[in-house]
């Protein structure tokens, strides 16, 4: 997993956007000016969450403390590990892996769509 700081301004204010990709070489960093795509609601899985904040994107908060947490990732349905800046934030925040899985993974609190639909079973 590669860690990328982007500064972006938001409303004439400077901010870090912490992207995470998943298997990419060192070599393929993005360009400075390089845009990115936000992903719109409508292409998240359909997914039923029991927990909401689970779908909550991983927010670093205002602080520049630079403490390892993991979140759950909608899209990829994994926890991931993320860079928190030691206050505010959200609640899809966890000290360890295993809490952030026992919170938010398929096992435990997501149910499929598909799974639900199966007829016959």
């Amino acid at each position: 997993m590669i860690n990328i700081m982007k500064k972006e301004q938001i409303l004439g204010v400077s901010v870090c956007l912490l992207l995470s990709c998943a298997s990419a070489l060192l070599n393929d960093v993005p360009e400075e000016d390089e845009d990115y795509t936000n992903i719109t609601d409508a292409e998240l899985p359909p997914v039923k969450l029991v927990h909401s904040f689970c779908a909550m994107r991983a927010d670093d908060g205002p602080c520049k403390a630079i403490i390892k947490r993991f979140f759950f990732n909608i899209h990829t349905q994994q926890c991931e590990e993320f860079i928190y800046g030691g206050c505010e934030g959200n609640q899809n925040r966890f000290e360890t892996l295993e809490e952030c899985k026992q919170k938010c993974t398929r096992g435990r609190f997501l149910e499929t769509l598909s799974s639900r639909n199966l007829s016959g079973y």
